[in-house]
């Protein structure tokens, strides 16, 4: 049988994430899905009075009873970048319809470390726009008129300095090709591969760097982490290669969790 997209998965190491004690180690059984707290992540307590840092393991598995999947890589779908020219985050919905959400902005100020809040209204398919001028949007999240957490109807598009930064809302997944609509956009959790496939090392804890490399931001196909594996990144069937993952979360925010990860595996060739 031919592999294709959907038989990409990703699973849990044999040590579950946990405030403290050993973490990560070789391939565990437990599946992780998009949305599914506690499975890749802890959630980080809200309002630290500093930086609050966790690494973390998981593995993406070629789930495939027979056949290789080629190009194998990864990218968080509802992840954002820094801009590469500080200024107001600006908003713009493709649908109407998304005229009674508030979008809650948690940026960081230009030329400053930490963390800022704004909030700004959506008005349908019309640009909004911030007032804080920013060089990092952390966080942005939309609610509705009753504070409760609500993904826009359509696909609202993330700015600053004219420069796309992200997305939020309706967006299509690599793995199924079924719409999928999320809530946050973030910049808080950077990715790098394991050096090999197959099984990684335990580390001391969820606060210590299992130092595998640098972590980058990753959005999109063009900045995507492919797996350490040779030829062409691919991946044998029932084979599978680590990437760990660094979630930051800026004083004073709020909490911060892997049900804000929207996860996306990608093959270019099967």
């Amino acid at each position: 049988m031919s592999a294709v997209v959907t038989d990409l998965i990703f699973k849990q190491p044999i040590n579950a994430p946990a405030p403290t004690g050993t973490q990560g180690g070789a391939i565990g059984s437990t599946q992780i899905t998009a949305g599914s707290n506690n499975l890749w992540l802890c959630p980080l307590a809200s309002n630290p009075s500093s930086v609050a840092v966790q690494y973390a393991l998981a593995y993406l598995v070629n789930n495939n009873g027979s056949s290789s999947i080629t190009n194998v890589g990864f990218w968080l779908g509802n992840g954002m970048i820094v801009p590469t020219t500080p200024g107001v985050v600006t908003l713009q919905s493709s649908d109407a319809a998304d005229n009674n959400l508030t979008a809650l902005l948690y940026l960081e100020p230009n030329g400053g470390s930490g963390q800022v809040a704004e909030s700004v209204a959506l008005n349908g398919t019309s640009v909004v726009s911030g007032a804080i001028t920013t060089d990092r949007a952390w966080r942005i999240t939309t609610v509705n008129s009753g504070g409760v957490v609500t993904a826009p109807v359509g696909t609202v598009t993330v700015k600053v300095s004219s420069q796309i930064i992200g997305y939020l809302g309706v967006m299509a997944t690599t793995t199924t090709g079924t719409p999928i609509s999320v809530a946050t956009a973030t910049s808080e959790f950077a990715f790098c591969p394991a050096g090999s496939l197959g099984d990684m090392a335990t580390f001391t804890n969820s606060s210590t760097d299992p130092g595998p490399g640098s972590y980058v931001l990753c959005n999109a196909f063009s900045n995507a982490i492919f797996l350490a594996a040779n030829p062409s990144n691919t991946l044998a069937h029932g084979q599978y290669g680590g990437i760990y993952c660094k979630m930051s979360l800026q004083a004073g925010m709020p909490p911060l969790s892997a049900e804000d990860l929207f996860l996306t595996p990608y093959a270019i060739a099967v």
